[in-house]
């Protein structure tokens, strides 16, 4: 339809335009067959459930939705040569799986590797900033494992996932530490004597000497959060 014949707000064009009611019957025919085939290849390639998807997966399964997507609707497409481009992703999704068990460097290029995002109470910058995370985002995840404060995690790893994996101190180790309550991350400029202050940049968290200007002696950021401790509650 040339664009000089569109009639807006055409509620037959923009429902049906000209197909005909058994043409819906193809369509549900259609989506059912590509439903069916797209499970079929998921299980094929031993997907058993989808939590967090790494790169590859994820390129995956989209590859697949696309190639499905417009022979359920557009009367013109044929349905084998879908068929084909199916066994052609589920073929490829397999070699790439053999070659990334038999050779490490491919597996990390497609897969990625655990990063230690947090050290001994503090963030490791080099692998937030590699992966474009912000300590609010990391502070969230944390969140979710009940955790109150930096001071209480030895270790926090960045699975290739996409899921963090944390790792605590005993309680009788747990140290002052970068709050993650939001309410309680307010930054500062300055410090007050004989209290502890947790860097807002990298989470280095020092007790402060004098009332004066704070400056990181880890990152040299300027601003600060005045750090918290307890131990964490289940």
């Amino acid at each position: 339809m040339a664009q000089s014949e569109i009639t807006p707000f055409d509620w037959e064009r923009i429902l049906m335009d000209g197909h005909s009611a058994e043409f819906l019957l193809e369509v549900a025919l259609r989506a059912v067959v590509i439903f069916v085939v797209v499970v079929i290849s998921l299980r094929i390639t031993g997907r058993r459930g989808i939590k967090q998807l790494s790169i590859f997966e994820l390129v995956f399964i989209l590859t697949l939705g696309s190639a499905g997507g417009d022979v359920i609707f557009n009367e013109d497409e044929p349905m084998i040569p879908v068929f084909v481009t199916f066994a052609v992703i589920v073929s490829i999704y397999f070699l790439i799986v053999y070659l990334t068990s038999r050779n490490e460097k491919i597996e990390k290029w497609m897969e990625g590797e655990p990063l230690c995002i947090i050290e001994n109470g503090h963030f490791v910058l080099k692998y937030i900033e590699q992966e474009n995370f912000s300590p609010e985002e990391v502070c969230m995840e944390l969140r979710l494992r009940s955790v109150e404060h930096l001071g209480q995690v030895k270790s926090a790893v960045l699975e290739t996932s996409g899921e963090l994996s944390v790792f605590f101190y005993p309680d009788e180790d747990v140290r002052p530490g970068m709050p993650t309550l939001p309410w309680d991350r307010e930054p500062l400029e300055e410090t007050e004597a004989d209290n502890f202050y947790a860097c807002a940049r990298c989470g280095e968290t020092e007790k402060a000497a004098l009332s004066e200007k704070f400056t990181c002696r880890r990152c040299e950021h300027p601003r600060c959060m005045k750090a918290k401790t307890g131990i964490r509650l289940d």
